[in-house]
């Protein structure tokens, strides 16, 4: 009996982790359509570069304003520009409150979007 007991806790177990990675990903998804949506009626080279870079912005912790070494995307879109050009973008994600900033730098603020998913227990953020 104590065997059973112990797999059983297990499968519990490894069950609970399968349910957190599926809330995660369905978090991700969630973001990332509310991101597109957000965006969607906005047209141009600007709108598309501040969406890539709230796309590809951290969540859960802050990252320093070189955002540009994040990805080679946010590389590409930037390679051409100032910085004054990053920073009129991060003012304008951050005046739409989909972008946080502080002393440590910026993140995206993916948990405004949790009231979209279902009730279960949310992610830590």
């Amino acid at each position: 009996m104590p065997f059973v007991h112990y797999a059983v806790r297990g499968l519990v177990g490894g069950l609970k982790e399968q349910l957190s990675r599926i809330r995660f990903q369905q978090w991700d998804v969630a973001w990332r359509n509310f991101v597109y949506e957000t965006f969607r009626e906005k047209t141009g080279k600007t709108s598309k570069r501040q969406r890539d870079l709230l796309l590809d912005l951290p969540d859960q912790h802050f990252v320093p304003v070189k955002v540009m070494e994040l990805t080679p995307r946010l590389a590409k879109n930037y390679a051409q520009s100032t910085l004054r050009t990053l920073q009129r973008d991060l003012d304008a994600l951050e005046k739409m409150e989909l972008l946080e900033r502080s002393h440590k730098g910026v993140r995206a603020r993916k948990e405004i979007i949790l009231a979209f998913l279902p009730t279960q227990k949310r992610p830590n953020v």
